[in-house]
């Protein structure tokens, strides 16, 4: 049990964090500081909680580059529906059902009209966009109610609530993948098209379930970010599904589907938040941060392209 727990990703991934804490400690002493986790924890909520439900559907095969423009349009009908006079939970519920809704036009497109999940959702991703600067006016929307705020700024035994919701929907989810039949349906739906079809499972169901998660989870993200900022702008969580999607292949989860789990996920989204806040603490400018970050996905992209290159040549070998 202790080699197969030392040898897993989320173990070396764990270790590569200790290293990283203690090298950009040694280069700024408040890195480590109450108040400075604290940040790194508020900055992986975000990312994180959009995080699981893309991390869901890599496993079934399926990819949604639309999930940080709907996280966008789900902090804009939040805001719009409570400055409306609607009681705070009823409009996180209603954020969240659009978000699902975004989530089914994505599947339709994917099963109905067999437009490739990787293009529909790119170009879906600007709809969603388009339509937050056009309701917005390209203005920031400002919120005045005291309970909802409290969603995104409270804190329990000193940690934030925002990364809390991303700690148990990684928990709820691990469970679901590991543990039922869904999640073993999931798996196989990513992992070998052909066999899960002969063994019984609906992979348009399997996708668009997956589709909606993803989507539903990405704008209860954006609406918990607006009760963090108080406010809302246009694309608030533009760019958020390109570091969800580093931080699940970082973690394990494998691009091309059938593998990876959340707990992998959960250490690659905390390596990556504490890279770049230690290189903003080093001072680093913000766009040499963006191309470190872009370069880990590539290594991360690379790494999982060989794995999956050996593991088939292994099949193969066996097969023969």
């Amino acid at each position: 049990m202790l080699k197969k727990i030392t040898k897993s990703k989320a173990f070396m991934l764990l270790v590569l964090l200790a290293v990283m804490c203690v090298i950009f400690s040694l280069g700024n002493k408040l890195y480590l500081s109450p108040n400075n986790l604290k940040n790194i924890m508020i900055a992986s909520s975000l990312s994180g909680t959009v995080m699981v439900g893309i991390l869901c559907l890599l496993i079934s095969g399926n990819i949604d580059l639309s999930a940080g423009a709907v996280g966008s349009m789900g902090a804009l009908v939040t805001a719009l529906l409570i400055n409306a006079g609607v009681p705070w939970f009823i409009a996180l519920l209603l954020c969240i059902i659009f978000g699902a809704c975004t989530g089914g036009v994505n599947a339709f497109l994917a099963y109905k009209f067999g437009i490739n999940p990787f293009i529909g959702t790119l170009g879906m991703s600007s709809v969603w966009e388009g339509l937050t600067y056009i309701i917005s006016g390209n203005q920031s929307i400002l919120m005045s109610n005291e309970s909802f705020f409290k969603v995104g700024t409270s804190e329990i035994l000193g940690i934030p609530l925002p990364f809390l919701y991303f700690a148990i929907l990684s928990v709820i989810f691990g469970l679901i993948l590991y543990y039922t039949k869904f999640g073993r349906e999931i798996y196989m739906s990513g992992g070998n098209r052909m066999a899960a079809r002969l063994a019984g499972v609906n992979i348009q169901k399997i996708g668009t379930i997956m589709m909606m998660n993803c989507s539903a989870i990405a704008a209860f993200a954006g609406a918990v970010l607006c009760a963090r900022m108080k406010y809302v702008i246009p694309a608030s969580v533009r760019g958020r599904e390109m570091d969800a999607i580093t931080s699940a292949i970082l973690g394990g989860v494998s691009f091309m589907g059938g593998t990876g789990g959340t707990g992998g996920a959960f250490v690659g989204l905390l390596v990556l938040n504490a890279f770049s806040n230690g290189l903003e603490m080093w001072g680093v400018q913000a766009y040499w941060q963006i191309i470190a970050s872009n370069l880990l996905l590539l290594v991360a992209l690379t790494v999982d392209y060989f794995n999956e290159r050996a593991i088939r040549r292994n099949l193969q070998q066996k097969v023969g």
